[in-house]
């Protein structure tokens, strides 16, 4: 296997990282991290429908109770994507409204939708979407790390304790994760075209897509400087050719901006509101200030919920603070571009959050994290199968717990 150096900084500091082109087994990788995925899938899927069927369902805080296979998935804000999906965008000005959700995950169940149900159209995107970004992934693990290490990071994004968001869950985690993957491999490729198509419509799926534009540009000027180092001392680069920056370096991410700020041109020609997705987290009580910043409501919930409430509040506080720690990881070993889009995507949703509640399927996001945690733990077989092993049993009894029709995440 071929491999080659990329420089980066790190506070001031040289690092090396490894980069390993994809060998010409990646073909039997594909299909065989593909098989994982669903594997893991179509065990979710009958333990959700076997606990339904022995254990009932559970009215939670007055919604709706899941009955079938199809409505099991598609649970709380799943009904905020269907309803643009059928009816289009609506914006009461302090209040809950549809703004809050971008575009591009709803448009493509709408598109779907001509050929099937909507609440169905979601499913299928959201399993193709979850499918891809395993694959996705493990392209990428393969061209930084070992493929015994890369086989681990799949093996603990798979069995993530809230990875059922990319098993079926009509929520828009899974597209984002798969179209941001596909636009970090394809740049590593050499595609910053299609790169920065596929980052533009990332963007347009969640507003953690501005993490994707500062680390698209970073990665592409880190992938220019390592291109323009010499090969060799007989064959040295010109002073200035590490420095020659053009419109063309920064195509990825600029493609990546506009998928945002096409969705803000909607909305101000729409509702004359540019920032309305901002303004209508009033209506979960949770707009910008001191009180989201400061997390009172979480120190609320602590306060005054039960056992499981504060498990529930709890375990998406220490998910980010996990998440945040293998930030340094990731930026050692993965180059700064990768460690500063991890920082983006988790403290972005974690500071516009009033309880933290959400951040254990927010930090899906930032991947290189997982990989990072696999690097530590590769050393450590017994620890990596004990981990695999707890972390498989989280997911399977949270994925019944949301089809049951708990809300935990």
């Amino acid at each position: 296997m071929r491999t080659a150096t990329a420089a980066g900084h790190a506070s001031g500091a040289d690092v090396v990282v490894q980069h390993r082109e994809p060998g010409t087994a990646s073909g039997r990788h594909v299909v065989a991290v593909t098989a994982a995925y669903a594997a893991v899938a179509l065990g979710l899927f009958a333990a959700g429908m076997v606990s339904m069927r022995w254990f009932g369902v559970a009215h939670h805080n007055g919604a709706p109770v899941p009955r079938g296979f199809i409505d099991a998935w598609n649970r709380w804000d799943a009904s905020w994507y269907r309803r643009i999906a059928n009816d289009g965008y609506s914006y009461v000005p302090g209040h809950q409204s549809t703004v809050a959700f971008f575009p591009a995950y709803p448009l493509l169940m709408r598109a779907l939708g001509a050929v099937m149900r909507v609440s169905v159209a979601g499913m299928v995107v959201t399993i193709a979407s979850g499918a891809a970004a395993i694959a996705l992934f493990s392209a990428w693990t393969r061209r930084f790390v070992d493929p015994r290490t890369s086989l681990l990071a799949v093996a603990m994004l798979l069995v993530y304790p809230y990875a059922f968001y990319l098993y079926g869950a009509v929520y828009s985690d899974a597209f984002f994760l798969a179209l941001a993957l596909a636009s970090f491999v394809l740049l590593e490729s050499g595609r910053p075209w299609l790169s920065g198509l596929c980052g533009a419509a990332a963007a347009a799926a969640r507003p953690v897509g501005v993490a994707l534009v500062v680390a698209l540009a970073l990665r592409s000027l880190e992938l220019r400087r390592r291109n323009a180092t010499p090969a060799s001392p007989a064959s040295p680069a010109s002073p200035s050719s590490g420095q020659r920056i053009d419109v063309v370096t920064f195509v990825p991410a600029l493609l990546t901006v506009a998928g945002l700020v096409a969705y803000i041109i909607f909305l101000w020609q729409r509702f004359r509101a540019p920032l309305a997705f901002v303004d209508t987290e009033a209506g979960w009580h949770q707009a910008p200030g001191p009180a989201t910043w400061l997390k009172f409501s979480f120190f609320d919930h602590l306060m005054h919920q039960n056992a499981f409430g504060i498990a529930r509040y709890s375990a998406h506080a220490v998910m980010t603070l996990v998440a945040l720690a293998f930030v340094p990881t990731v930026w050692r070993r993965f180059g700064r571009a990768y460690g500063v889009y991890c920082l983006i995507a988790i403290l972005v949703p974690a500071v516009s959050t009033k309880d933290f509640f959400s951040m254990a399927r927010y930090v899906l996001a930032a991947f290189p994290c997982f990989a990072a945690a696999a690097t530590q733990l590769s050393s450590h077989r017994i620890g990596a199968r004990v981990e695999i092993a707890t972390s498989a049993a989280l997911l399977l009894l949270l994925c019944v717990m949301f089809n049951r029709g708990y809300y935990i995440s």
